[in-house]
């Protein structure tokens, strides 16, 4: 189980914040269950790093971000960040802590959903979640 995942990157800008891709994968799977800008899922969600610290995110000097939420895997976990603008960026550093063990029987994935649509559709309700089933627990806002 993943259990807590510090990054800081060299450039913070708000476009290298919603250029920088992290994706996760749980257990040999293709499809990403997670798929987000770096900034929107550290909290930066306009580009501007600001200190703050909730349960479960923190940017305690905004210069970093840290989260604890619990990420369980059966087999395997791969997390990927990738630079989808221009420029270069020539620093970062990361730390993934986590547990290895038998999980839970009735342990649950974690997932996080990110998208946007520009412009919106004149006289359609933006759809924030997709309609999902199954069992699990809603982080967001």
């Amino acid at each position: 189980m993943i259990r807590r995942i510090w990054i800081t990157v060299g450039e913070r800008t708000p476009v290298m914040l919603r250029s920088l891709r992290l994706e996760m994968f749980w257990d040999d799977a293709k499809k990403p269950a997670v798929s987000v800008p770096l900034g929107d899922f550290f909290g930066a969600a306009l580009g501007q790093t600001v200190a703050f610290e909730n349960a479960l995110f923190s940017s305690p000097e905004a210069r970093s971000f840290n989260t604890i939420v619990p990420m369980p895997f059966r087999r395997s976990a791969r997390l990927v960040l990738t630079n989808q603008s221009a420029s270069d960026l020539t620093r970062v550093f990361y730390d993934v802590d986590y547990t290895l063990g038998p999980p839970s029987p009735d342990m649950l994935y974690f997932h996080a959903y990110w998208r946007r649509e520009r412009p919106t559709s004149l006289g359609q309700d933006f759809s924030v979640l997709p309609s999902i089933t199954g069992r699990g627990r809603y982080l967001g806002r």
